[in-house]
């Protein structure tokens, strides 16, 4: 009920007597503005009704307190505890909108990105800059495990600039320079997500802030000559800030990583789709540098998955989890690219790589299942989540399958040449020309007469039983000959 100022005792220390005129000029009594700023929140009343200590922390948001006539902005030196409260928190409403806008913004940039054009722009640079740095790493699979080893150190994901400069891997000035502007929309994404990861939220800096005065403090009382002194302090420190550390930015940074983790698969992609487009010195180095790619992101979703436990985000662990997987599927697949792309070589050792291949895969699919298995995510967002591991965990399976339907075929051919040709009862029939199409050469196996390969027009065969330059044996076809019951050649040029 309105009382009039002229009714109120002013001689009085009753809180309904006492008052207090807001910056608004509007006059209060002191037990209306108490209940209006909430002070029993924030603080604990002794025998007499006194305001005595402060209380815990709370958790829930405050907002901004006003006049409860004219609703202006109210403050008032009795209630700075509240009003500072209520200011943090306005802050933290600010920041969290902020970082959604700026969440969705680089995912919408992400998702407009196109690989076939950043691939074009690296096939026909426009940039006339020059890229310096020295040689740092190398793309071997001991100094891919160096480097990744180094990588893991830090809690947060490779930072974009790792990428930038292709000539720290051993790569050409003119390869780097077309990287360079090829990646500068995924890098410039991905730099986004990097500077969001580094944000700190105004609770999260409130936080710090109390638990370094409060290490400060304790820091002095301790023995100077405890070795464990400092790590003590903050321990003391952290214990006596009344409330834990604030995890509302948590989720905004796992969407930071995500977002990253999307631009190092779109970097992994474009490496491909460059070195299966251009035919350069540095070919056998693509390969490697996205399988590093690939490492990279595979080790940086484990962190992103750590942080998810941590913080206690089940969805956001399983998509971590999610991201772990289709990465260790997509270096799965690469590694056995290059296995293919090596045919030429040892056969026994590319059946070796198949079949490894294979298991791989095997241990994936069903490490994958324990995972959906054991989220406590609600299951539709697991049945999304587990509908896209699975459909790329398919393709990748049918990529190794395609391997081995390939390998039948070839027993297939070599079968019928070996049932209806008697010159096939002996090796040393199968060749390669020098960008590895097969052809075969009857009789004795020798090379005679010069021809063209069908598939690629380079010279095939050769005279007097010498192959022609760049001409091999084809180990695999000769191999497979062998499983059938092939002899030895007598002939010295057809003995593989």
């Amino acid at each position: 009920m309105l009382t009039n100022l002229a009714d109120t005792d002013t001689s009085s220390r009753d809180l309904s007597e006492r008052t207090i005129t807001l910056a608004c000029g509007h006059v209060f009594t002191v037990e209306t503005l108490d209940g209006h700023f909430q002070m029993s929140t924030f603080y604990n009343k002794g025998p007499n009704e006194d305001w005595q200590s402060s209380s815990s922390i709370p958790t829930d948001f405050f907002s901004a307190f006003v006049c409860p006539f004219c609703k202006k902005p109210a403050s008032a030196m009795r209630y700075g505890r509240p009003k500072k409260r209520a200011f943090l928190d306005e802050q933290e409403r600010k920041h969290i909108d902020a970082a959604e806008r700026h969440c969705k913004f680089l995912a919408e940039r992400t998702a407009q990105l196109d690989v076939d054009q950043l691939a074009q722009v690296f096939k026909s640079p426009q940039s006339k800059r020059q890229i310096q740095g020295p040689v740092q790493h190398t793309l071997t699979l001991k100094g891919q495990k160096k480097l990744l080893h180094q990588l893991a150190r830090s809690s947060d994901p490779t930072p974009a600039d790792f990428w930038d400069n292709l000539l720290q891997f051993g790569f050409s000035q003119s390869t780097a320079v077309a990287w360079a502007e090829s990646v500068q929309p995924i890098l410039a994404v991905n730099r986004g997500a990097d500077r969001m990861l580094k944000e700190k939220s105004p609770h999260v800096q409130a936080w710090q802030a109390a638990v370094s005065q409060a290490h400060q403090r304790i820091l002095a009382t301790l023995d100077p000559c405890d070795v464990r002194r400092d790590q003590k302090a903050l321990q003391l420190a952290r214990a006596s800030v009344s409330i834990p550390e604030p995890r509302a930015q948590s989720k905004y940074h796992l969407i930071s990583i995500f977002i990253a983790l999307d631009c190092r698969m779109l970097l992994a992609t474009l490496g491909k789709t460059v070195d299966g487009a251009i035919q350069s010195k540095e070919d056998e180095k693509w390969p490697n540098f996205v399988d590093l790619i690939l490492s990279s992101g595979s080790q940086d979703a484990q962190k992103a998955f750590k942080r998810a436990e941590e913080s206690l985000h089940g969805k956001d662990a399983l998509r971590a989890q999610a991201y772990d997987t289709r990465f260790r599927a997509e270096l799965l697949m690469n590694k056995l690219g290059k296995s293919i792309a090596k045919a030429q070589g040892d056969a026994l050792s590319l059946v070796e790589l198949e079949q490894r291949a294979e298991r791989d895969l095997g241990k994936l699919c069903r490490h994958w299942r324990q995972v959906v298995r054991a989220t406590t995510a609600d299951a539709n967002f697991k049945d999304q989540i587990d509908s896209v591991v699975s459909q790329r965990l398919a393709d990748v399976e049918h990529f190794v399958k395609l391997g081995q339907r390939r390998k039948e075929e070839l027993k297939m051919i070599v079968s019928a040449m070996f049932t209806s040709n008697v010159d096939m009862r002996y090796g040393g029939h199968f060749y390669r020309c020098g960008n590895g199409h097969s052809f075969v050469i009857g009789n004795c196996g020798g090379a005679m007469e010069v021809s063209r390969c069908p598939e690629c027009g380079v010279a095939i065969g050769g005279s007097d039983h010498t192959l022609a330059a760049g001409n091999t044996s084809d180990t695999e076809m000769e191999q497979i000959a062998r499983e059938f019951g092939a002899r030895p050649s007598p002939w010295p040029w057809a003995r593989a």
